[in-house]
């Protein structure tokens, strides 16, 4: 890269560090560089087009440190912890270089011999020596005594609801480890086809077409398990969020593709296509629409539209919505034998029609040909699906809570501090006027969910669903070729994520002023970056609504919630005192009018990219 001395950027990037970071990859070897920037018709690109050195010499944010993030700690904890044995002498630490070697060790838990169990018996026998080694890198106002009590559990086997240390690796290793077998056992099957298919003696096109159609699964199942195997013991722990990550502050979800390229030389027994496969992470945030179930993703010049999901890994789950508010619960006895909804009161908790069956997104497949799957860039914008949301957010009775509201005026304003809460996001699908209709969180939703095979995981389109093509499945799946077809899931796709909030009563109860809320939110995080002086990236906010008895009217809050798991005590610091977040607010009140946006007669526009339009992304 050093020979580079052009960069060309499609499009204008989000801030000035990123444009910083694209164009410096250019005029490293000769310290001069060409860089030019392609500015679309999005309000975003269009303004710093006119004001071009608002990008290219504005502010950089710098991101933000989060020593008393559980999550964080645990993470470091684990690193600390693996440095601490491989520097042992005798016996001397054996830290596979590639995973298959630790998914050997942990499908045969009867002998428990080698990594990760030799780790975990160095861990156990010096666990008070490893805890006080780490906490003492720290100064003594670093980390809060909640942060030192909490790592300590982690470290005893009682972390930040996941379990411990021993806990959190062996679920990872054990979940890969199921991933590979049930990989094994499909590759069995379709060698078994494979078999039974050559046995016949009368060949026709339709066998050869099904026998080359079994050989592009078998390549594929098979450069899939080569790819775990082969995968860095050191890059899976980072992946998983096992050691620390810096891409992904939460658990990501993983795209296998699965590419089928034409052979130079086809052979008999190899077929015309030769099979490679690719993996990508992306955050479980962005990954509910960018990889839900017939999406297309777009990545290394490719378009790759997503045909499965990884049932082995997120098993079919069934939980109980609320018809009037946010709240969800799994679906059990508690859930049963309730009358009405645990958080709003709402008495029609018993229809039948909120018991809905959600996927826990973690890995989906996208299977194509190498022609088809290229990107050739011959639209100007790339397709974008849209997809109906639900947001629930659940304060556990144990939470810490502190509250203040302001007093003696006539708009209602308060926050509360949430030491402890859950916010699920769940992708519905998209609208079909053949969906029925049905009532949740206050709003009348057509969505139908995603249509799956429960067993194998395969796409079906609408069509296939109500009978009028095709069912897709897996060639290794039971239900293909079936007599009689067994029934399809429709599903909707969920995220969660445990983290500190605070949660603010906003002024408004009506459902027209949407505009002035959102408003309101950007403000807010215009003020936030003020006061901590650098990148608020983790935090993110989402509107939850409550219904008020006796009426029509709906009582709404902004949840400012963590990115990271556990939180980063921003938020906590933050509402330490209600003088802080009242400070917040003045600043963002004051940059607002200082703007030039609002002091000069021809800026023209109500609100710019220097201000409030900062936060637009969001």
């Amino acid at each position: 890269i050093g020979d580079l001395s052009t960069v060309i950027l499609c499009t204008v990037p989000p801030a000035t560090s990123n444009y910083v970071q694209r164009v410096g990859r250019a005029g490293g070897k000769e310290g001069a560089a060409v860089s030019l920037t392609i500015a679309s018709a999005q309000p975003h690109d269009l303004y710093f087009f006119e004001l071009p050195e608002d990008m290219m010499a504005g502010e950089i944010r710098p991101p933000g440190t989060f020593l008393d993030a559980p999550a964080v700690l645990e993470r470091q904890f684990t690193a600390f912890c693996l440095d601490r044995w491989s520097e042992q002498s005798n016996p001397k630490p054996v830290l596979p270089h590639k995973i298959d070697a630790a998914l050997d060790v942990v499908s045969d838990p009867e002998h428990k011999k080698g990594f990760p169990f030799d780790f975990f018996d160095f861990t156990e026998a010096r666990l008070d020596i490893l805890i006080k080694g780490f906490l003492d890198l720290f100064g003594p106002e670093e980390l809060t005594p909640d942060s030192r009590a909490a790592l300590e559990r982690f470290g005893r086997g009682d972390g930040s609801g996941e379990g411990g240390l021993a806990e959190k690796i062996l679920r990872r290793l054990n979940r890969l480890a199921l991933e590979r077998d049930d990989l094994r056992k499909r590759l069995q099957k379709v060698g078994s086809a494979m078999r039974k298919n050559r046995d016949i003696a009368a060949r026709d096109e339709a066998l050869e077409a099904e026998l080359e159609e079994l050989r592009q699964a078998r390549d594929g199942i098979y450069e899939m398990q080569k790819q775990i195997n082969g995968k860095l013991t050191l890059n899976f722990f980072t992946d998983e969020g096992l050691l620390p990550n810096y891409a992904f502050p939460e658990e990501g979800v993983e795209l296998r593709s699965v590419i089928l390229k034409t052979r130079e030389k086809p052979t008999a027994e190899g077929g015309k296509f030769k099979a490679v496969s690719y993996e990508y992470i992306r955050p479980a945030a962005s990954a509910l629409t960018e990889l839900a179930p017939g999406n297309s993703f777009y990545v290394e010049g490719r378009c790759l539209k997503i045909d499965q999901v990884g049932m082995n890994v997120s098993p079919i789950e069934t939980w109980h919505f609320c018809d009037a508010c946010g709240y969800m619960e799994r679906a059990g006895d508690l859930a049963s034998v309730r009358t009405e909804c645990p958080s709003c009161g709402s008495p029609n908790w018993s229809d039948g029609s909120l018991k809905r069956e959600l996927v826990r997104l973690r890995q989906v497949v996208s299977t194509s040909f190498d022609r088809s799957s290229r990107s050739l860039d011959d639209k100007e914008q790339r397709e974008t699906q849209f997809y109906n949301r639900h947001e629930s957010v659940v304060i556990p009775e144990d939470a810490e809570r502190r509250a203040y509201q302001i007093r003696e005026t006539q708009i209602p304003f308060g926050f509360e501090f949430l030491g402890k809460s859950t916010l699920r996001v769940v992708n519905l699908g998209q609208d079909f006027d053949s969906s029925e209709s049905f009532r949740l969180g206050g709003r009348d939703v057509a969505s139908g969910g995603f249509v799956l095979c429960p067993e194998c995981g395969k796409v079906q389109t609408r069509k296939a669903a109500r009978g009028e093509e095709e069912l897709k499945h897996d060639l290794s799946c039971r239900r293909r070729g079936a007599a009689v077809p067994a029934p399809l899931k429709a599903v909707f796709l969920y995220r969660e994520l445990q983290s500190e909030a605070i949660r603010v009563l906003l002024p408004s109860s009506s459902a027209d002023e949407d505009s002035a809320m959102a408003s309101f939110v950007a403000a807010l995080h215009l003020g936030l970056r003020l006061h901590f002086e650098g990148s608020i990236e983790h935090l993110r906010g989402c509107v939850d609504e409550q219904p008020i008895p006796g009426t029509s009217l709906r009582r709404k809050y902004l949840v400012l919630y963590d990115q990271v798991p556990g939180g980063t005590g921003y938020l906590k610091q933050l509402s330490r005192e209600p003088a802080n977040f009242l400070e917040v607010l003045r600043k963002a009140l004051k940059h607002l009018t200082d703007c030039e946006c609002a002091t000069k007669s021809d800026h023209g526009t109500d609100g710019c990219h220097r201000c409030i339009l900062q936060a637009r992304h969001r």
